[in-house]
């Protein structure tokens, strides 16, 4: 009798740990995981703190992960509207981060909306206090929508829309 109890208990102390791997992985992968992933990434990147070092090649070739090849921005001035590339997005970024002391971003608890299983949008509410020298300091707030789309290289932006609240 101590023999099939013994199996059973080998069992599952491999079937509970292998289960509640598969589980992880199957939450980690979620769409919505994927993109918030990303999203967070993507507001990492734009964030500019006093102590930054310059960060640009990183940055381009971070933006080329998140960013699909053209990427729409629909926003209020100073923000050009229009098609842009990772590269064009970099450059702005590099521009923004050599004009400011400081830029935090935060960010409201975001929704995502799947209107198609290889596309998603996420909105959200963000928050930009952007801190320049003699001691200014700007906050703007703007209701955002990003759009994504799965392809080869998986969950990537397509559409950034910015409006001023």
């Amino acid at each position: 009798m101590l023999g099939p109890l013994h199996t059973k208990t080998k069992l599952a102390l491999f079937l509970v740990p292998a289960i509640g791997s598969l589980v992880f992985l199957l939450w980690w992968f979620q769409p919505e995981r994927v993109i918030m992933r990303r999203f967070d990434a993507f507001l990492e990147i734009i964030d500019v703190s006093l102590l930054r070092t310059d960060t640009s090649p990183q940055n381009e070739e971070a933006l080329r992960m998140l960013l699909a090849p053209e990427v729409e921005f629909l926003a209020p001035d100073p923000i050009p509207d229009g098609p842009r590339t990772p590269a064009d997005v970099a450059r702005s970024l590099e521009r923004l981060h050599e004009s400011v002391a400081s830029c935090k971003v935060q960010r409201t608890e975001p929704s995502i909306q799947f209107p198609h299983s290889k596309e998603g949008r996420l909105g959200t509410t963000l928050q930009a206090i952007i801190s320049g020298g003699g001691g200014t300091k700007v906050t703007r707030r703007f209701r955002a929508e990003f759009l994504y789309k799965k392809g080869p290289g998986g969950w990537k932006i397509h559409r950034i829309g910015l409006r001023e609240l």
